[in-house]
């Protein structure tokens, strides 16, 4: 494909990614796949380098919206690459109706709003820094004097990260694979088992499709050492998803006892059979609890009540802490959408702390940086669940993480809990991810 091909491709992706964000929907990955299912003639350097330009855009989506909104316009797929090539200096008859298979011409009215696009350093400051106004001031409150850093890193591309699954492989036949097909591999300082990849460019290798390498963001992995399950434990992931936490989590108990994965997406949960197979995992029973479908939420959690070592419970959010990797979460989350989130989070405290046995442990996670979502909802669940006879206590992750005798706990949390970990993509090399641990003890 020519480059001006490309651009309309891309044009007509964040045409249906704004749709899908501001409706809700599908993800840039889902809409990508949908967008190219059938197009034999996008090769793999086509389909990467529309990719590229889409989530390019998508990253200075928020000022791009603000600057075309003052001068008059609608942030379309069109207007977001007008607004980019004209700030970056670009030509624009260059790319608009220069071909054949790419934009049209501007129109009179698109020469207007390009004309009267303010300046980028004009722009209010959050705007400038990609975030919503309404998120703001709680992320001021999170970051303090560091905000502007934290807003930085969280506008560049995300590190592509994988884990040395231990039930497969060690750190040196996985650094060994890599260095064989010339893709630099970095271990993580903080986090065993967990390595920096140069090339996302893995799936075909060997080492990957013999189970010795799993791909997963350092965060999640530090979640589920957090977890500390041991081999003959009872878990219980509540929101599975793909599974890779109980694949992890899975590895450390040696493959030994019994972790039940539950997700109300069908697709995610039932290839997660395919992926415990894959990584020599036999101790996960995955099943599916969205109601009207073969399991109901009470059939399977009823049967689970007061018995589970470890529930683990990765709640839906905002995901404000993988902005980088999903761009497009800043215009899907709204401070009314957020109070809904919040609403299920509570729910799913509630159904994930009945099942959890005396003596066993909750632990609760978000890929969000909002104190809303994450302190805000620990203090929530002490006070409402030691009202009525139950205990709950606060388990410090930093004992957690000593006991398990491994390497250094992570650092510098950025929680106003100290008990609790805050990490951050500047800070930790990772997503935005909370982790809070309690301990069930009457």
């Amino acid at each position: 494909m020519r480059r001006e091909a490309r651009l309309e491709a891309a044009i007509e992706i964040l045409d249906i990614v704004v749709k899908e964000a501001k409706a809700d929907g599908h993800s840039v990955p889902q809409v990508l796949r949908y967008y190219f299912k059938g197009k034999r003639y996008a090769g793999s350097g086509d389909r990467r380098a529309i990719a590229d330009t889409v989530f390019e855009i998508l990253r200075h989506v928020i000022v791009l919206e603000w600057a075309i909104n003052e001068a008059g316009g609608e942030a379309t797929g069109r207007m977001l690459l007008i607004a980019e090539v004209s700030w970056s200096g670009g030509d624009l008859p260059l790319i608009f109706g220069a071909g054949r298979y790419g934009p049209a011409p501007l129109t009179d009215e698109e020469r207007g709003i390009m004309w009267a696009l303010p300046e980028k350093q004009d722009a209010p400051e959050w705007a400038k820094h990609n975030c919503p106004e309404w998120m703001e001031e709680p992320l001021r409150k999170r970051f303090g004097e560091t905000f502007n850093k934290e807003m930085d890193i969280l506008d560049s591309r995300a590190p592509f990260i994988g884990r040395v699954n231990t039930l497969k492989a060690k750190d040196v036949d996985v650094a060994k694979a890599l260095t064989d097909v010339d893709i630099t591999c970095r271990i993580s300082s903080r986090t065993p088992h967990c390595v920096f990849l140069s090339s996302s460019r893995v799936t075909n290798l060997d080492i990957y499709l013999n189970g010795g390498l799993e791909i997963q963001d350092q965060s999640s992995q530090i979640a589920s050492f957090l977890v500390a399950a041991k081999p003959g434990h009872k878990v219980l992931d509540l929101c599975a998803g793909g599974g890779g936490k109980s694949l992890a989590v899975a590895a450390t108990m040696k493959n030994d006892g019994e972790i039940i994965a539950t997700d109300i997406n069908p697709k995610r949960i039932h290839d997660l059979g395919e992926r415990a197979k894959r990584a020599g995992v036999s101790i996960i029973e995955a099943k599916e609890i969205s109601k009207g479908e073969a399991f109901y939420r009470d059939e399977v959690l009823t049967p689970l009540k007061d018995s589970q070592d470890r529930v683990i419970l990765d709640v839906p959010c905002s995901g404000s802490g993988t902005w980088r990797r999903s761009p497009e979460l800043r215009l899907r989350m709204t401070s009314e959408r957020v109070d809904e989130i919040i609403t299920t989070q509570r729910n799913l405290l509630h159904e994930g702390a009945d099942c959890v046995k005396i003596g066993g442990r909750l632990i609760y996670m978000t890929c969000s940086i909002l104190p809303d979502e994450n302190e805000e909802q620990v203090k929530w669940f002490l006070d409402d669940m030691n009202k009525d006879g139950e205990k709950w206590v606060l388990v410090p992750y930093k004992f957690v993480w000593q006991d398990a005798g491994i390497m250094s706990e992570p650092r510098q949390t950025i929680s106003y809990i100290p008990e609790c970990l805050q990490l951050s993509s500047a800070r930790h090399e990772s997503n935005g991810f909370f982790t809070a641990i309690f301990e069930r003890v009457a």
